[in-house]
């Protein structure tokens, strides 16, 4: 199978450089069908004229058939790219301000799926930058008046813990609270 398809494609790249001669040698063999049917039709006892038509009936559509055997000494994909290629640079030369406003929205949308691939990549993805990610832990403070857990600490006991601390091997900080965000329009709160 895969003997078959190089051998399709050399010859394909062979009909690259003899394509008039492959279009004149397909021209002569479908008159010579033509010319046979023809022949044979004028054998059974068929009027000239009337034999001539009814071999180009019995042959069927001319230009189709001419179409399907070029398709095989051809790289139809790439021609057609090619000629896609070509009639759209035609077109968006045409009007100028729609080819300035097709490009800007081109790459503001492969601008932003890159940025929102890289921050899904970087976050849920790739791996944590840590030798041993299944090491870490977040240790919790409970208060028990309230007989609740928080995930916030405070800075004197974490300093506490850091100071006695004999089974990690380091300890970070980490504080999150809503904050209002002011500006221009009404005000937000966010996470911080």
């Amino acid at each position: 199978m895969i003997r078959e398809r190089l051998h399709a494609g050399w010859l394909r790249l062979k009909a690259l450089g003899n394509r008039q001669r492959l279009e004149r040698d397909l021209d002569e063999e479908v008159a010579f069908h033509l010319a046979m049917r023809a022949d044979k039709n004028r054998m059974a006892g068929m009027h000239a004229d009337e034999a001539n038509y009814s071999a180009h009936r019995q042959f069927g559509n001319m230009t189709l058939t001419k179409e399907r055997a070029k398709e095989m000494w051809r790289f139809l994909s790439l021609e057609d790219f090619s000629q896609d290629l070509r009639f759209g640079v035609r077109m968006l030369g045409k009007n100028f301000s729609f080819t300035v406003v097709a490009i800007l929205t081109l790459a503001l949308g492969i601008g932003a799926n890159t940025a929102i691939f890289s921050v899904i990549n970087s976050v849920l993805l790739r791996a944590l930058p840590y030798r041993q990610p299944n090491r870490i832990v977040v240790v919790w403070e409970q208060n028990r008046r309230l007989n609740s857990k928080t995930n916030t600490v405070g800075p004197a006991n974490f300093f506490v813990w850091q100071e006695r601390n004999s089974v990690f091997e380091q300890m970070a900080f980490f504080y999150d609270h809503s904050v209002s965000l002011t500006g221009d329009g009404m005000p937000e709160e966010i996470p911080a």
